[in-house]
């Protein structure tokens, strides 16, 4: 078995010999023989281990063993304890989904702060197989399942060429000690539903089921692969990115034959489940209607989907930038050059959306962006009339995530610039000016 994971290695350049590599190791048979390899294989290793204190002495009793296995191989050993269950509750999410989460978030973390260039976990052969019947139980896509990755940016899997019986056979002749997981033969878990009654009925029906599978992985593998290059092409077309809102082309989407299974990969990156992406596509974009996913909101706008990130939006709205009338240059909200010159000094009154100017004399400071407010009016520039910022949104057609994104530059508790659009007429360079706020947005 060691020359198989040698080559496995090396056929897939999961690593190399200059490499530093934490293992994590949770004492059961998978992760014992993970370690050995290494050890034999990798110049410089070090374990993690995770306490979830879910089975009382047991977990006490794992983490000992750990500790031991750390003594035996004389490698730096790497631990902590986790109210596992508290964070479920307060996460709303399953034990095992809270589990794995708090896991590679920490293992993350302590390969940052000491300088390990990879994370080896010990999925193997069988891991992959469970894993397909999970996901094609629960309702997936290709990319569900071809399996696991040998390698997915800083996680590494050098045991996945490996079944189990392979590795219980590993273990029994190198004489390796580990620990039992009880509740991995416990069938209240889906996981082991799969491990334990399905996948045997199966072997007994085809006993080159395990071959077959396997097969049928790296065809899927491929299909997504070419998929994948498809899309890359068509999202140059499909995708762009304005400030913090994404921007997907409605008519590029809908002409594309391949449409649904477009709208998966796109859209569920950004969170969204298959029932809601089909709410997406079969929803008339002129309602205005909003879905949301977890991080994420999408607007229907126009023929065009808008989607940005969620937000706090209470203390978001409360944020403000400040300018005396000292700054030079300003880098937040936008990127600003602010200039005090003589009205002589102008020689263009027409100008683009992103530069202003203002009526010095006239201001108040400090002079402050801020989010829009219910209520909130200005005297658009040319007009001797009071417009509610609301109304004047509506007339320049701004989307929902427009009105979001855009910043209003005051002075005390009056609005003197809608910026990029329109400037407040009350602060208007006049026959009777005589000092002149430039302000430029940088492009």
């Amino acid at each position: 078995m060691y020359n198989s994971f040698c080559n496995y290695i090396a056929k897939h350049n999961l690593f190399n010999d200059t490499n530093r590599i934490l293992i994590a190791v949770s004492g059961g048979v998978d992760s014992v023989v993970l370690l050995d390899l290494l050890k034999k294989y990798a110049n410089n290793i070090a374990i993690a281990h995770c306490n979830f204190q879910l089975r009382d002495l047991d977990s006490e009793e794992d983490e000992k063993f750990v500790y031991s296995l750390s003594l035996k191989y004389k490698v730096p050993f790497h631990t902590i304890r986790f109210d596992t269950s508290k964070y479920c509750k307060e996460s709303k999410v399953s034990i095992q989904m809270g589990a794995r989460k708090l896991r590679y978030n920490w293992f993350e973390q302590v390969r940052q702060n000491n300088g390990f260039d990879y994370i080896a976990v010990a999925h193997h052969a069988d891991d992959v197989n469970e894993t397909f019947f999970l996901n094609l139980i629960r309702g997936t896509g290709i990319a569900g399942l071809r399996g696991i990755k040998n390698k997915s940016e800083n996680i590494i899997r050098p045991l996945l060429f490996a079944s189990k019986r392979e590795i219980m056979e590993y273990a029994e002749t190198n004489n390796l000690i580990f620990r039992e997981d009880q509740s991995n033969a416990s069938l209240k878990y889906k996981r082991n539903i799969v491990r334990h009654s399905i996948i045997p009925q199966i072997r007994t029906i085809n006993e080159n089921f395990d071959k077959n599978l396997q097969q049928t992985i790296d065809l899927l593998d491929l299909h997504e692969k070419f998929f994948n290059q498809y899309y890359n092409k068509l999202e140059k077309k499909l995708e762009k990115k304005e400030n913090d809102i994404i921007i997907i082309d409605y008519e590029v989407l809908m002409q594309n034959e391949f449409k649904l299974l477009v709208a998966y990969k796109l859209f569920s990156k950004y969170g969204f489940t298959p029932p809601q992406i089909k709410d997406i596509i079969n929803t008339d974009l002129n309602t205005g209607a909003e879905i949301k996913s977890q991080d994420y909101t999408l607007l229907m706008n126009r023929k065009k989907y808008l989607i940005k990130k969620n937000l706090n939006i209470r203390s978001f709205y409360q944020i403000r930038y400040y300018i005396n009338i000292q700054t030079c240059k300003l880098e937040e909200p936008y990127r600003l050059t602010i200039k005090q010159i003589s009205k002589e000094q102008i020689t263009n009154f027409t100008l683009p959306k992103n530069i202003a100017m203002f009526d010095l004399d006239k201001l108040i400071f400090p002079i402050y962006f801020r989010k829009w407010d219910i209520g909130d009016y200005f005297f658009p520039f040319g007009l001797n009339a009071k417009k509610k910022i609301s109304d004047y949104f509506k007339d320049i057609k701004l989307s929902k995530f427009e009105k979001e994104n855009q910043w209003l530059l005051c002075s005390d508790e009056d609005i003197i610039w809608v910026t990029e659009h329109r400037t407040d007429d009350r602060f208007k360079v006049t026959p009777n000016t005589k000092n002149v706020l430039l302000i430029e947005i940088g492009i």
